[in-house]
């Protein structure tokens, strides 16, 4: 079954009432209200269903409920999920809601269900079938587990579900942290985020779509049951569309350059001949320096020169736009923060990884995947997710403090290891491939709690850039490692990789 295809669970059976397999039958009639039990007694339909036969995309709901948990289930005809929505009932009994018809055109069957206090499963009251005209996917979530008392959703409802750059989203949360979970559905490219909600509950959260173009999942969750378990209760279906200017190196659409000198950028900008790369004073006041970049084949590439009297410390403004195009479009402009950062000192030869560097067997693999690669930054990046593929975390060594050995030579040997192992097979096979590159030692905020973590730093096309392929690799579950590979700590926004990993001074 395809994620599309998720049956939503909400922890409860639902209890389909006499006269119910009957109506469910094939050759069931089309039109109107089919009551079953309880109808009125325990819930009445009262507008929305009086009717007409199609709906496009969505469908209105109102109603009496003697009691305040209501729902509306809802299939469509061949496809095997069903979608549950949670429909707010006032302290009258009054009930009205949008139901969302998200899994594309054709007849769906809805029924309208109830829950008395103290019962653990859903009576349904009510059904009827309706057709969705609408060929376009509403941009609305599917309620999960816990929705309604862990989590609420208020916004986005409607509209398409084709996006650039952010799915930006409000609610309300139990908990004091929301966590959005977004999955790239072609290439399983899985990125996550979180943020706290204010004293009452409320958030708005901007999720950003980087995991890149096509269809998406967005998982959003508030209630987490351990340290790597969260329960989820809303789910969007996005696709992430191309925006204007898509920034490939660095692999962040805005944020802090630590550049070392003059420094390459390269892009996409598929709809645009050129594309207008300037620098400029911090304040913006006085620009430095100005090219219109050939575009070919929606491909830019060019590299930045350092204002006049640039020195360790200064800051600068870096901005790469589309020419022509308006402040209303945001994926039209891309602008960071360029700070000039002094540059490391070599890292200290009794490293054992800097020896293990020099190995038949680390230059032979170093060899093997640059294969004939020559761009430097897409050498970093091939041994950075060979890395994260290839290595497992040990998860037991790291639970009772008995890790194995952790250099270079035994991590690629062992296949397994915790932090300091990926990141000296990293260093190890970054210097064998010609590269300037240090093993950082520090601290790790996960999220949970903070722990003692290893991690890179590599020199590239004049720029500082930083990699984790221990958390690029997957994570743990219980005491079993499980591999998620992933890009999201590869050349991460130094701004925002600061408020997770605290290297020692």
């Amino acid at each position: 079954m395809s994620r599309r295809a998720r049956v939503s669970q909400l922890g409860a059976t639902v209890l389909f009432l006499a006269l119910c397999a009957a109506v469910l039958a094939e050759g069931a009639p089309r039109r109107g209200l089919e009551t079953y039990v309880g109808y009125r007694d325990m819930l009445e339909v009262t507008s929305g269903v009086e009717w007409a036969n199609d709906a496009d995309g969505s469908l209105e709901i109102a109603g009496r409920s003697r009691y305040s948990d209501v729902i509306v289930i809802g299939s469509l005809e061949g496809f095997s999920a069903e979608r549950h929505t949670k429909i707010s009932v006032d302290q009258e009994g009054n009930f009205r809601g949008t139901v969302w018809l998200l899994d594309g055109p054709g007849w769906y069957r809805m029924s309208v269900a109830t829950r008395p206090p103290g019962r653990q499963t859903y009576a349904i009251v009510c059904s009827f079938s309706v057709r969705n005209t609408s060929l376009d996917t509403p941009l609305a979530p599917v309620e999960y587990a816990g929705y309604g008392t862990d989590l609420t959703i208020e916004s986005p409802r409607g509209g398409t579900n084709v996006l650039k750059e952010t799915l930006t989203v409000r609610g309300w949360s139990r908990y004091a942290r929301v966590r959005a979970v977004v999955e790239h559905l072609d290439t399983g490219e899985v990125r996550t985020y979180s943020m706290r909600t204010n004293a009452d509950g409320a958030f708005v959260f901007p999720i950003p779509l980087e995991v890149g173009f096509g269809p998406c999942e967005v998982k959003l969750s508030s209630l987490q049951v351990d340290a790597e378990t969260w329960r989820g209760a809303a789910v969007y279906n996005v696709v992430s569309a191309m925006p204007a200017v898509f920034m490939t190196e660095p692999a962040y659409q805005n944020g802090t350059i630590l550049a070392t000198g003059g420094f390459r950028i390269r892009g996409m900008a598929p709809k645009s001949p050129t594309v207008t790369v300037e620098t400029a004073s911090e304040d913006g006041t006085r620009t430095y320096w100005r090219a219109d970049v050939a575009v070919t084949n929606g491909v830019f590439d060019t590299w930045v020169d350092m204002p006049p009297g640039a020195a360790a410390g200064s800051v600068f403004r870096l901005r790469v736009s589309v020419p022509g195009t308006g402040a209303e479009d945001p994926g039209a402009r891309r602008t960071y923060t360029v700070a000039v950062a002094p540059r490391r000192p070599d890292p200290k030869s009794t490293e054992s990884w800097v020896a293990h560097s020099s190995d038949g067997a680390i230059r032979e693999l170093a060899d093997s995947i640059m294969g004939d690669r020559t761009d430097t930054y897409e050498i970093v990046q091939a041994i950075h997710d060979w890395v994260a593929r290839n290595i497992a975390y040990d998860v037991r060594g790291a639970k009772t403090l008995r890790p194995g050995p952790v250099d270079a030579l035994s991590t690629l040997a062992r296949r397994e290891s915790v932090c300091m192992g990926y990141a000296n097979l990293m260093a190890a096979l970054l210097r064998a491939a010609g590269l300037r590159v240090w093993v950082l030692i520090g601290n790790a905020d996960n999220g949970v709690t903070v722990v003692k973590h290893a991690w890179n730093e590599v020199e590239v096309n004049g720029r500082i850039m930083a990699i984790d392929a221990t958390w690029d690799s997957g994570g743990v579950e219980g005491w079993s490692f499980v591999r998620r590979f992933g890009r999201a700590f590869f050349d991460p926004r130094p701004d925002q990789l600061a408020f997770t990993h605290f290297e020692d001074r």
